[in-house]
């Protein structure tokens, strides 16, 4: 039985983006391997969970015309180590399309590590909890997803459409459980409103029921002072 793992191809195979040559090889691994097997499976749902986690909107009338205008240079066939780079290219373009690839890849950076921390052990790899959170306030037209693992031991959160801060001010995560709010960590957002962090919390984030993000001094606040601007419970 063949002991590799292919574990830097199965993301781009999730996504149908690898080579004709690159993908026999991995489905000839899958024929043997059930846990990749089990770890694509993972990602492909990730993925379609990711329609269903976001706000849907009506795309301006500008986004086709867009997305033409950027991917018309683009003459040679996407291939396994230039598939990312072309996606950057276009990115102002994406909407939410773009969110959920960025989802998915935050997804499979964490499958990939809990891959490593698990393979050596026997133990089965981990699924996943994912949290939608709405814009509010201020914000309205923003969202945002957390991916927690089946334990809540790691979460990750990513968000897209918050305005760009000033220096002197970040955005900071609450979690939330019986009225207490414990910090789970500060971030920036790009001039897109992209933004994602690891989460860090002293308890597992299935332990809270409800979470925010507030506008707060650039590195956070003992408790939240700002106006909130995403929300959402488990």
């Amino acid at each position: 039985m063949n002991t590799h793992h292919p574990i830097d191809d199965l993301p781009a195979y999730a996504l149908g983006c690898l080579e004709e040559i690159e993908l026999q090889a991995v489905e000839r691994h899958l024929a043997v391997c059930v846990d990749c097997r089990n770890e694509v499976a993972m990602l492909r749902d990730a993925a379609a969970q990711m329609a269903f986690s976001t706000t849907q909107v009506e795309p301006p009338v500008w986004l086709k015309r867009g997305i033409l205008a950027r991917v018309e240079p683009v003459k040679t066939p996407v291939n396994s180590s230039s598939w990312w780079d072309w996606l950057k290219n276009i990115k102002p373009a994406w909407g939410v399309a773009a969110f959920a690839i960025i989802v998915l890849l935050i997804v499979s950076n964490l499958v990939l590590w809990n891959r490593v921390q698990t393979l050596s052990q026997n133990k089965p790899v981990s699924t996943f909890q994912v949290v939608s959170l709405a814009g509010t306030g201020p914000a309205e037209t923003a969202h945002g997803v957390m991916i927690v693992t089946d334990s809540g031991r790691f979460g990750t959160l990513v968000v897209d459409g918050l305005p760009e801060l000033v220096k002197e001010q970040q955005y900071q995560l609450w979690l939330i459980e019986d009225g207490q709010r414990t910090s789970g960590g500060v971030f920036s957002v790009d001039a897109w409103g992209y933004g994602a962090m690891v989460i860090k919390a002293p308890l597992p984030l299935d332990t809270y029921s409800d979470f925010g993000v507030t506008v707060e001094p650039a590195g956070g606040s003992p408790g939240p002072t700002g106006d909130k601007v995403l929300g959402g419970s488990f």
